[in-house]
């Protein structure tokens, strides 16, 4: 037994598992078709109900009601077209999945059902209201990444191509696990590539991270964590929030928020439920609201904020947007369309009365439906259905007197079906449909800006577009944002000090936190850190390089300059003066008594000194003046403390020699004095030049 054979039967047998399971608990499931009969036929997977285990909800989507309407539409527009498939006419069998991966699975077994006389009879549900519509040779659907998964994975075992609208999970990109899937809408890694583009427009290098547990949330937080760090922006934190989070796992995302205060930025990669709980959690926090958080929301979000009340909580903030200019000939179809006619869906017929008996109106011309933008979506879905088997069956016509001419010979086999599809390029409501090697469509997104207006009223406006195709793939107008409390400028969301000239960042215990450390005087910041300046170098203002020392002399204009050569010139006089005075006396006995010898070298060291400040102030400095000045300097201290120091040692000795003895002590002659003096001075002399 083959593999597809085992894989078939097994997933069989959990199917009618589900509809013992069902028919045991009594609940009837809402799960009937609509189908048109055809010579090729498409099937279609929408969540027309919400999930309710283990049937579906009574509760219907006008979002899914109009997608399932836009592919009747095509379909009708392809079958009245010569150019396409002529003499071939498409049909649909439409499904509701619930948005449950096990109805999903229920479904495409039941779709290829159709086509499969070994599929086992025991699983048609009288319930369900299946009606026999033709080979189904492709899938459209579904809208949510969780049931085209599983979709996708059964129709795989049959070689059935699924071509979503909406399903934009990462995983999926994957063929090794899905190879028979591919999609017209871009998958959540284009979408991390636009979040990254905005957030270095913006310069935001610190920011928060939030994503569903789901497969969208979850693979798409971990590309962005990759893509961020390679562009160097920082995730400062990463909280994941369950499906039906809890108030303490509320509690616990807004805390952690509130510990991060430089954060500015929060990207939200989840579905709307999840992120509506999360929002309603910060409203509660009126601190958390104080800090005007500008949110990064993904097209899963974003929408239907008004009628939960949080629009206050995420004014200010940006939103991305599939490209969906409105389609106007379906908005002709869908607003012709009346409930009491035969060939209308029984969930646009269920959607239009519920929506006439709201709005108390007789005819849907006095209370139109709402319109939406999302059916470009499943159309570009079907036509590249439509333009592959158009290829496929051109190819292998057998008939050379003219192709097409029945459908008797209609044979569509789906790994050749695979391929065209893969390969099929036209033109959709938004542009070009390509695929990439992937499967995947080629991403263009609307940036949105959430707007207080001045009637008080909050509107969505459209401040940019990202293009994959385009070389400058982001284009934002930064005029028309309105940041947080109307501020012109966007706020700054990093956690790094603003260092001044010469102090180094260092790096904070936090993560990805930097503060500044003062460096010394002679070093400049190199790499972030603190490097000194070599010898006769010094740092520029900016403490960046290291400039090279240029000899400059004193500007004798500057009062503190001109007042303090003045008092060198006074002490000089004053110096020679008493100097000529003690040479005039040099007999005295006053004179004689202070040790004349002495006291002459004393005054040779003042003098010394003042010339020494002298040529600091008035010679133009070099590397001869400043060698003559330093020595200068040592010399005439030494010459002024030696003699002092020599006088209080001799009258010492004398002192104390006389209390042991009458006799004279040694070297205590003015020769022996001055020669003292001498070899101390040359002392001096020989340590500055061995210095030199």
């Amino acid at each position: 037994m083959s593999f597809n054979h085992c894989a078939e039967m097994l997933i069989v047998l959990f199917c009618c598992f589900l509809r013992a399971h069902s028919s045991a608990t009594g609940d009837p499931r809402k799960c009937f078709s609509h189908t048109q009969p055809g010579d090729i036929v498409l099937g279609g997977v929408f969540p027309l109900s919400f999930k309710s285990w283990p049937s579906c909800s009574s509760e219907l989507s006008p979002w899914a009601v109009r997608l399932s309407e836009a592919m009747i539409f095509s379909i009708h527009e392809i079958n009245k077209r010569d150019d396409i498939l002529p003499n071939i006419t498409l049909g649909f069998d439409l499904r509701d999945d619930c948005r449950s991966e096990e109805h999903a699975m229920w479904i495409a077994l039941s779709l290829i059902h159709n086509t499969s006389v070994s599929f086992p009879e025991t699983i048609h549900d009288d319930d369900c209201n299946l009606k026999p519509s033709g080979n189904v040779v492709g899938i459209v659907g579904s809208a949510f990444s969780e049931t085209s998964i599983y979709l996708a994975k059964t129709a795989a075992l049959f070689q059935v191509p699924v071509v979503s609208y909406a399903a934009s999970s990462d995983e999926l990109s994957d063929k090794h696990d899905y190879p028979y899937f591919l999609r017209t809408n871009a998958p959540d890694k284009i979408q991390v590539q636009v979040i990254i583009d905005l957030l270095i427009h913006f310069k935001w290098e610190y920011i928060g991270l939030m994503y569903s547990f789901q497969s969208d949330g979850f693979h798409g937080a971990f590309a962005l964590q990759e893509l961020a760090e390679q562009r160097g922006v920082c995730v400062a934190f990463t909280s994941p929030i369950r499906e039906f989070a809890s108030a303490v796992d509320l509690q616990a995302i807004t805390e952690e928020i509130a510990s991060y205060d430089k954060v500015k930025v929060i990207v939200l990669f989840g579905a709307k439920n999840e992120a509506q709980a999360v929002l309603r959690a910060l409203k509660e926090q009126s601190s958390l609201r104080s800090r005007h958080i500008v949110w990064i929301g993904t097209t899963h979000w974003g929408y239907r904020l008004a009628e939960e009340d949080l629009e206050d909580v995420v004014v200010g903030s940006l939103f991305l947007r599939d490209y969906r200019p409105k389609v106007e000939a379906f908005g002709e179809y869908y607003t012709g369309l009346q409930p009491h006619s035969d060939n209308v869906s029984p969930w646009f017929r269920e959607h239009a009365l519920d929506w006439m008996r709201k709005h108390e109106c007789s005819d849907l011309s006095k209370c139109p439906l709402d319109r939406g933008n999302t059916e470009g979506l499943v159309i570009n879905s079907v036509y590249s259905y439509a333009y592959s088997l158009d290829s496929l069956i051109r190819k292998s016509c057998q008939n050379p007197g003219g192709c097409l001419q029945s459908a008797e010979d209609v044979k569509i086999d789906g790994v050749e079906l695979l391929a065209a599809l893969k390969t099929t390029q036209h033109d959709g409501p938004y542009g070009r449909v390509v695929l990439d090697s992937n499967g995947d469509g080629i991403g263009k997104f609307v940036v949105s800006n959430l707007q207080l207006g001045d009637d008080g009223q909050y509107i969505m406006v459209d401040v940019g577009y990202w293009d994959a195709g385009n070389e400058t793939r982001l284009w934002l107008n930064d005029a028309m944002i309105q940041w947080p409390q109307n501020d012109i400028h966007p706020p700054e969301s990093v956690c790094k000090q603003d260092c001044s000239p010469g102090q180094a960042v260092i790096a904070l215990q936090r993560r990805c936190c930097f503060g500044c450390l003062q460096c010394p005087d002679n070093n400049i910041v190199a790499n972030g850190t603190c490097s000194p300046c070599p010898v006769e170098y010094w740092p520029d203002e900016h403490c960046k390089v290291c400039l090279q020392i240029i000899p400059s002399g004193i500007p004798l204009n500057d009062p503190l300059v001109a007042v303090l050569l003045m008092a060198v010139v006074v002490g000089f006089l004053l110096c020679v003066t008493t100097g000529l005075g003690l040479v005039a006396n040099r007999n005295h006995q006053l004179v004689k008594a202070t040790s004349r010898e002495l006291t002459c070298v004393h005054f040779a060291g003042l003098v010394l000194s003042f010339v020494a400040v002298l040529m600091l102030l008035v010679i133009r400095p070099d590397h001869k003046v400043c060698c003559v000045v330093e020595s200068l300097i040592s010399i005439s201290f030494n010459l002024a403390y030696a003699p002092t120091l020599l006088k209080v040692a001799r009258i010492h000795r004398i002192f104390n020699m006389g209390q042991v003895s009458a006799s004279r002590p040694k070297f205590i002659s003015p020769k022996s004095q001055v020669l003292v003096v001498v070899i101390m001075i040359v002392c001096q002399v020989s340590e500055v030049l061995l210095m030199r």
